[in-house]
C-alpha cells in the first residue's frame, strides 16, 4: 500500500510532525510513502518531509502540481488527481492522509492494510451523495 500525505506551503509543518509521530508509532515497515506537493513549496521543505519519510517507509516517492493551485477544492483535487496518477501507474493501492490526519496507535497501518484486503480492495471508505 501507499501512503499518500499531500501538502501545501501553508501545511508542510503539519506533515512534517505527523511523518515524526508515524516513526514514533513504528514507521510503516513493508510500505511505500508518497508524498505530494503542491508546486508552491520550495524545495528544501520538500526534501526534508522526505528525507523523514525515507526513516519509516520502504520506498518514498515525491511528485509534485505543474503549477501551484491555492484554494480549495481545486487545491486538494490537483494533489488528489496526482496521487491517484501515480498509484495507478504503480498499480497499488493508496491511502490518502492528509497532514491532519493522525494515526492513533502501534501498527495502525498494518490494520488498515488488512481490513483493505478483507474488503476485496477497491475503495474503503463512506460514499456519500452530493446532497448530503
Amino acid at each position: 500500500m501507499i501512503v499518500v500525505i499531500p501538502f501545501c506551503k501553508t501545511d508542510a509543518s503539519e506533515a512534517l510532525s505527523l511523518l515524526e509521530w508515524i516513526l514514533e508509532l513504528g514507521g510503516g515497515a513493508g510500505h511505500d510513502c508518497l508524498l505530494v506537493a503542491d508546486a508552491g513549496v520550495s524545495w528544501p521543505v520538500a526534501v526534508e518531509l522526505m528525507e523523514a519519510a525515507q526513516k519509516s517507509f520502504h520506498r518514498v516517492d515525491i511528485v509534485c502540481t505543474e503549477e501551484p493551485v491555492s484554494g480549495g477544492p481545486a487545491g486538494p483535487n490537483a494533489l488528489f488527481l496526482e496521487a491517484a496518477r501515480f498509484a495507478r501507474a504503480a498499480d497499488k493501492p493508496f491511502l490518502w492522509l492528509e497532514p491532519d490526519a493522525i494515526p492513533t496507535g502501534p501498527k495502525w497501518l498494518e490494520r488498515l492494510a488488512a481490513q483493505y484486503k478483507i474488503g476485496k480492495g477497491g475503495y474503503m471508505g463512506h460514499l456519500y451523495k452530493p446532497e448530503d
